[in-house]
């Protein structure tokens, strides 16, 4: 057990990586709509806001945690750069621009490393943080490929964009929520099925990022039903928890809206990922993007992710 004190609310990189984030995208709807499209302006949520939040959530031990200190300390000035990446035109520059991104999320996963080896024993506690820290280093490391165009595997530039966010959002940013979710549960049971509905989400992923990379609809449609049913697990452990520990307002009310939103982005993620294998599409990728990615990125990931930050989940509740 981490003898680390909760954190006292959002912190303030997340704060202000969210005010960058409001800003950029108000601009990507105006003056910027020729360099950033809705797909980019979602997906800078991750390294301005996400990152920040889920590394101040999570409770390594000592030796890991100084790693992870000096992550988030480079996360907020390498999310910026990030930014002039999306901004710039892809190739060579902007791929550059991102490197120091891949770099700081390569110093979070070997922290993560590091807790795994250290750990007695591999418990959710241990395996959903650490696999959500190894995603966002792999996301940021397609990020690259993305903003470079390398199309690794002869993929297109859609599919590797699309791997790059799942990777951040569904990879890193609900493994996150899912491990507070297990933390702040005060009954075993429920915290044995919410660790175990993140392991299950964690180990969805590969099968997802398989199926998005390849033509195999099949593993589109595992990987989306085995994260759907997950996540709706671990939003009902939500739910419920909110009914019965007496949080504040603010982060009740964050904690209800990003479990309501599985709800209805799961049903689109399924119905799209069905779209796939069958080739009868009711979604085009515009519109699953608008809404699919909206409501899970900002609503499930950032709503938890800041509602999970304002809970003050003390360490002793994850024993």
């Amino acid at each position: 057990m981490s003898s680390r004190r909760p954190a006292t609310g959002p912190p303030v990189d997340a704060i202000v990586g969210t005010v960058v984030w409001v800003v950029v995208f108000a601009l990507a709807t105006g003056p910027l709509s020729d360099r950033i499209g809705l797909l980019e302006g979602l997906w800078l949520v991750g390294p301005l806001v996400v990152a920040p939040l889920g590394f101040s959530l999570l409770r390594p031990p000592p030796g890991p945690a100084q790693g992870l200190a000096l992550a988030r300390l480079l996360t907020l000035p390498a999310g910026l750069l990030v930014v002039a990446s999306i901004l710039a035109q892809p190739g060579a520059l902007s791929a550059w621009l991102a490197v120091p991104w891949v770099v700081v999320t390569a110093i979070a996963m070997w922290a993560g490393l590091r807790w795994l080896v250290l750990a007695p024993s591999l418990r959710a506690k241990v395996i959903v943080p650490v696999a959500g820290l190894v995603f966002l280093a792999l996301g940021a490391a397609s990020l690259v490929a993305w903003r470079g165009q390398l199309r690794p595997m002869g993929l297109s530039d859609t599919r590797v964009a699309l791997a790059t966010v799942h990777l951040t959002f569904a990879g890193f940013g609900a493994a996150i929520v899912a491990d507070r979710t297990r933390a702040a549960a005060i009954k075993r049971r429920p915290r044995s099925v919410a660790g175990v509905a993140g392991i299950v989400t964690v180990a969805s992923i590969p099968v997802l990022a398989a199926g998005l990379l390849s033509d195999r609809g099949i593993l589109d449609v595992a990987g989306s039903l085995l994260l759907s049913g997950a996540l709706f697990v671990i939003a009902v452990v939500m739910v419920m928890g909110t009914m019965h520990r007496g949080r504040g307002a603010g982060s009740t009310a964050l904690l209800v809206v990003s479990g309501g939103s599985v709800l209805f982005a799961l049903v689109l993620a399924v119905q799209f990922a069905f779209g796939r294998w069958t080739g009868d599409y009711t979604l085009s990728v515009t519109r699953m993007l608008e809404l699919h990615g909206t409501v899970s990125g900002l609503g499930f990931v950032v709503g938890g992710l800041f509602g999970w930050s304002a809970a003050h989940v003390p360490d002793d509740a994850e024993s």
